[in-house]
């Protein structure tokens, strides 16, 4: 994943706050998306021709950037009703 909001990089330190999302929340706020869901962003230098491994699509300038981790805590773990998320940077 290639997040660009401002966590500084601490990977450990963003994967803590998930797991810290009680198991039975009913809503959850996320500033970034989890993987695959409204998280394509752009970068001028990406030029991919291939047909992506997430979704079957080929994004030239565009790539997935939502949060592997974030997903599978809210589809495994918490389930909640309903999952607001906001967007991610790109380039």
């Amino acid at each position: 994943s290639n997040m660009g909001f401002s966590f500084g990089g601490n990977w450990p330190f963003l994967y803590s706050k998930w797991q810290a999302i009680p198991s039975d929340t009913d809503i959850v706020v996320t500033h970034s998306p989890p993987l695959g869901f409204f998280d394509l962003a752009w970068h001028s230098k990406y030029n991919h021709r291939d047909k992506c491994k997430l979704c079957g699509e080929i994004h030239t300038k565009f790539a997935h950037w939502g949060c592997q981790q974030l997903l599978a805590h809210i589809q495994q773990r918490i389930k909640p009703k309903l999952h607001l998320f906001g967007h991610v940077h790109d380039e």
